[in-house]
């Protein structure tokens, strides 16, 4: 599983170089206060372009992801596992009693479901809403976040509890991994929609600036950089968590 590895390495590195580049432009143009109409319309575009990029990104990795994923599931390696696994069910005499606990990646899509739906919501208001206050911006950034808590907290619950399978239910669930009937990556690479809206909320951001004065776009440009990349982190953790249980699972 290595090269999957290396794959969600080099993916974190280029998102937190993507956001680091995006903080020293913010800083930079806010020093001129944003008087000026061309400095508010650079730090809109500024955004757009960093939102632009870190939706490239994670879609451009969970393709990859769901490739290298496939492929690794699928070679000799993962079948001789699999192999292993009948012969020692077969040796057991005593496997029809017992039951063996495999994660719910189920379970794991139903929250990603969830995620998607919450999140988008929060998303489309903070991009979408011409505020004229910030203790609104504020509010609405700090209710996204307590939402990302919870969802963190229903992830590690689910994680933390396996699914309960006989013995010929745990080797099926291996089989349709091996055979390709299952993908668990495929599944998190379609379930994961959200960048897909936030491409297409970010071109509504454009038209705002004139309305929202200098200091209610820079809270609102800070508030929406953090929520998506909040949002980034929340799924780059189900990501490398998913990753981790693949390796195990074929180790």
């Amino acid at each position: 599983m290595d090269i999957i590895m290396e794959s969600y390495t080099l993916y974190e590195s280029d998102f937190l170089n993507l956001q680091s580049q995006f903080l020293v432009d913010y800083a930079e143009l806010c020093e001129t206060g944003l008087v000026l109409e061309s400095d508010q319309l650079s730090l809109v575009d500024k955004l757009k372009s960093f939102i632009t990029s870190l939706v490239r990104g994670m879609e451009n990795f969970l393709s990859k992801l769901a490739l290298e994923t496939g492929a690794k599931i699928s070679t000799d390696a993962a079948k001789k596992k699999l192999k292993s696994l009948r012969d020692e069910i077969k040796n057991d005499p005593e496997a029809s009693k017992k039951t063996y606990k495999v994660p719910d990646f189920s379970k794991m899509s139903s929250l990603v479901k969830e995620a998607n739906s919450q999140l988008s919501t929060y998303v489309d208001r903070l991009i979408k809403n011409n505020y004229k206050y910030s203790k609104d911006i504020e509010e609405d950034l700090y209710n996204a976040q307590i939402a990302i808590d919870n969802l963190e907290k229903k992830f590690d619950d689910i994680m933390e509890s396996k699914k309960e399978l006989s013995a010929n239910e745990f080797l099926k669930y291996y089989d349709n991994m091996v055979t390709g009937r299952n993908n668990p990556a495929e599944m998190l690479k379609k379930e994961i929609s959200i960048f897909g809206e936030l491409s297409s909320s970010v071109n509504s951001i454009g038209g705002q600036y004139k309305a929202l004065g200098p200091e209610i776009l820079k809270k609102k440009t800070t508030a929406i950089q953090r929520l998506t990349s909040r949002i980034s982190s929340f799924f780059r953790k189900i990501i490398a968590k998913f990753i981790s249980t693949i390796v195990f699972l074929f180790a």
